[in-house]
């Protein structure tokens, strides 16, 4: 099965439905456990290739859409924390830039430093170890700067180039303070 095509306001794009791996479906025999009125699992996909495994669409109606999503080696690949993403990325080596709100699962050390729900940068084995709140860049050791919310005297103070206003870092950089 291909990947279907969605009209997204100005023209049709490609929509992967990660039914593109899938190696088998169900037959008109087999039907959802679900009660809903939205349909059954009849001729749904019920086995995927080698390297793929199936997963409940966030699609699903109620009618046990599965998909096939690419099998991820945890050590040294992540996916992407969005609604329908099917493949695997490389993990991101200590000082990448990084999004915290993801838990480190894209950094290779297991920990994004910093950044909060923003940017911040995987941290290297001895600041993950120590559950660094803040890592640099280039290195990922663990950073003496401040976070949001933190004390500073200056914005030197604060991590990834935060404002210092009264004391206080920012959410914002110092070059939007002004």
């Amino acid at each position: 099965m291909a990947p279907s095509y969605q009209y997204n306001g100005t023209g049709y794009s490609v929509m992967h439905t990660g039914t593109t791996n899938c190696a088998a479906c169900n037959n008109a025999s087999q039907t959802s456990n679900y009660s809903s009125s939205a349909g059954s699992s009849q001729y749904q996909c019920s086995a995927c290739h080698a390297g793929y495994q199936l997963f409940d669409s966030p699609y699903d109606q109620g009618d046990g859409s599965f998909l096939c999503q690419q099998t991820c080696d945890s050590a040294t690949e992540f996916r992407s924390p969005t609604l329908l993403n099917t493949s695997c990325s490389k993990k991101y080596s200590a000082g990448s830039s990084c999004f915290a709100y993801s838990g480190g699962d894209s950094c290779l050390s297991g920990r994004c430093g910093g950044g909060g729900y923003s940017e911040g940068y995987c941290c290297n084995e001895a600041a993950a170890a120590e559950s660094c709140g803040a890592c640099e860049s280039v290195s990922g050791a663990c950073s003496n700067q401040s976070e949001v919310g933190g004390v500073c005297n200056t914005s030197v103070d604060c991590f990834n180039g935060g404002a210092c206003l009264s004391g206080t870092c920012c959410a914002f950089t110092s070059s939007s303070a002004t």
